[in-house]
């Protein structure tokens, strides 16, 4: 056997057991999605981390009640809609530049280890074709 169809054969080797077993260590698939779907989404966690759902020091606001209701006829209702509510509009809202996140997490994405595993196949796969033109053509 050349020894390129060898090379090619180990790489293509390699290649295959290498994503099979970085699949024992992904998280996020999506079963509906399938494995190209959610390659972009799938990710190795090397530490967890704690999630953030808020920043620091915020407590989320209690859900108010439900106002009882009231009848359109009724003059409350008019007081109501004929007074100026222009500070109803004002909204400071602290959560505008917070994303939700993961703090002290590290992990990598899935989709350069599948691009990395994708590429040693196809020279593997590339060495082997190589080899068979190479030796048709020493003989």
């Amino acid at each position: 056997m050349v020894k390129a169809r060898k090379i090619g054969i180990i790489l293509f080797l390699m290649g295959i057991c290498l994503l099979l077993i970085s699949f024992a260590f992904v998280s996020h698939y999506d079963k509906k999605l399938g494995l190209l779907g959610s390659v972009s989404k799938m990710e190795i966690v090397l530490k967890e981390g704690t999630w953030l759902p808020y920043p620091p020091g915020y407590i989320p606001p209690k859900p108010a009640e439900a106002p009882r209701p009231v009848p359109r006829t009724s003059e409350e209702y008019k007081q109501y809609m004929e007074q100026d509510r222009e500070y109803e509009r004002i909204y400071l809202d602290p959560l505008k530049n917070f994303t939700p996140h993961y703090e002290g997490r590290i992990s990598i994405a899935f989709k350069y280890f599948f691009a990395i595993d994708m590429v040693i196949i196809f020279l593997g796969i590339t060495a082997i074709i190589l080899s068979k033109t190479n030796a048709k053509q020493v003989t």
